[in-house]
């Protein structure tokens, strides 16, 4: 393909190696056990030891650094009478009031996710709109409380979301989990302090009634104990069974089964793991989850717009749908649409959309491809009302030419063994990819292993631990997308797996 001067980018994929072995059993052979022992669970392959390493003492950095809660700190006076069998926040009445499962990637930034994960849950319950799903920012709030190297704590999180609050993801997109490192400040929006969300409350719950009674309210965000066996859950109610210690973790309980004698819970980890991002754990399970939690009242909207299509960081092209919802007057006129290219200073000026109603066809072939902030607001006669929503979408109406090319930096005349860490980049000049892809595939062509990054920057990190291969030669290669309007492709770089060298 012959490369224009007009839009030149690259997909480089670059790869090194590590040696340090993680686990000491094989996925049959953990299979088997729990198939004879009866244990209720099925193990996979899933791709959660490729994201995190092991430290050298042993642990892995989920990020959760452990506290002690005073006694006189606890409220479990709340508690109702009638608290059903079961209960989950994903299917009240066919309703699912939960946001999108996300992926706190390569970096020990657990705790924003549950934090945001409960609170995100509870503005939806608390307002009545299921999907509202304001889609709060992990980063703005993680760099408040910890690193990624050092993790956070659950009251950490707590009182900052108190005593600052959070922006939400389009002022201060999440970077940090791409390649585990921490994020500048100067990536927040300039105008944060007028977009920030807050909880008015929090409380520590330890009774399984107080936490369940929260629970009808909204998430609550707790913590557990993960062995290695927990890395490769797949689906049922989860108990430990083999493994050692790796660290502590937060997670967010979004309901329970009196039935089964478990908590279901929303994991990080992205929707690919376990049970489309959640999980099932016993009552009495050794990680301790479900022994203590906090709850959080939310500082609710009374007014408030939010764009739901287009999708949140998703290409458009051509005449497109834009919907809006939310916390509407009944003497609200209709909305203000208001779209500004990010980038730098010389960006065209905003757009400016008046919606009569909460959804209108718009023409986006007008405008320059690129990343833009959507801004929607409540209109009445007076002028604009409540709280505005925030996006981001990708306007890509321009095919783009790209030169894909991999460089590798390592003997590739030499085995590997244990895990594969991979770099995958992309100089785009004016759209993001919206996602990319690591493939390992065998010689024949056949794809054996694929790992999805979601918004993958220009640089993100992806490794492959090779532990469940068979050894042989494998070819690796990347693909990032925009949307489904574009795919590209680097060139194959050809490995051979030796896992048994020394």
């Amino acid at each position: 393909m012959k490369l224009t001067n007009l839009a030149i980018s690259s997909l480089i994929l670059a790869t090194t190696f590590a040696t340090s072995r993680l686990l000491g059993f094989e996925i049959q052979n953990l299979n088997a056990k729990l198939i004879s022992g009866n244990y209720g669970w099925i193990a996979s392959e899933n791709g959660s030891f490729d994201q995190f390493a092991r430290r050298l003492d042993g642990q892995v950095n989920f990020g959760l650094i452990e506290e002690s809660i005073e006694k006189g700190n606890i409220d479990n006076g709340d508690v109702r009478a009638d608290l059903p069998v079961v209960f989950d926040l994903r299917n009240v009445q066919g309703v699912n009031w939960m946001p999108p499962v996300r992926n706190q990637g390569k970096c020990g930034s657990c705790v924003a996710f549950a934090a945001l994960s409960a609170m995100e849950g509870t503005l939806n319950v608390s307002t009545g709109m299921p999907q509202l799903n304001m889609n709060l920012s992990e980063q703005d709030l993680f760099g408040d409380i910890g690193s990624c190297d050092r993790g956070s704590q659950l009251s950490f999180a707590a009182n900052s979301l108190k005593r600052r609050g959070v922006s939400d993801e389009a002022c201060f997109r999440y970077v940090s989990g791409r390649l585990g490192k921490d994020a500048s400040a100067s990536g927040v929006c300039s105008d944060r302090a007028l977009r920030k969300n807050m909880i008015l409350s929090s409380k520590y719950l330890s009774s399984r009634e107080a936490i369940k009674t929260a629970v009808m309210k909204g998430p609550v965000m707790t913590s557990m104990t993960v062995y290695e066996d927990f890395m490769f859950y797949q689906s049922g109610v989860y108990k430990h069974v083999t493994g050692s210690r790796l660290g502590g973790h937060a997670i967010a309980i979004v309901g329970w089964n009196d039935t089964e004698q478990a908590w279901i819970v929303r994991n990080s980890w992205g929707p690919d793991w376990g049970e489309e991002g959640y999980f099932r754990i016993a009552y009495d399970d050794a990680s301790g989850l479900g022994e203590s939690a906090i709850s959080f009242v939310v500082e609710s909207p009374s007014a408030l717009a939010h764009v739901t299509d287009p999708v949140y960081f998703r290409p458009v092209r051509g005449i497109a749908n834009v919907n809006v919802h939310g916390l509407v007057p009944l003497d609200a006129s209709g909305f203000k649409i208001e779209m500004k290219k990010v980038g730098p200073d010389f960006a065209p000026p905003t757009l400016v959309i008046d919606m009569p109603s909460n959804s209108v066809p718009y023409d986006f072939s007008q405008m320059s491809d690129g990343l833009y902030e959507i801004k929607s607001s409540i209109l009445k006669a007076e002028g604009v009302v409540g709280k505005p929503g925030y996006s981001h979408i990708i306007v890509a109406n321009q095919n783009k030419n790209f030169s894909v090319e991999a460089i590798p930096d390592f003997d590739a005349t030499k085995p590997v063994k244990d895990r594969v860490y991979v770099k995958i980049q992309s100089n785009t000049l004016d759209i993001p990819l919206t996602h990319a892809e690591l493939i390992i595939s065998d010689t024949g062509g056949g794809v054996v292993k694929k790992v999805r990054v979601e918004d993958p920057g220009a640089q993100t990190m992806v490794s492959w631990r090779t532990q469940t291969f068979a050894n042989g030669p494998y070819v690796i290669y990347a693909k990032g997308f925009v949307g489904h309007f574009q795919e590209f492709t680097s060139a194959p770089l050809s490995v051979t797996v030796g896992n048994d060298l020394p």
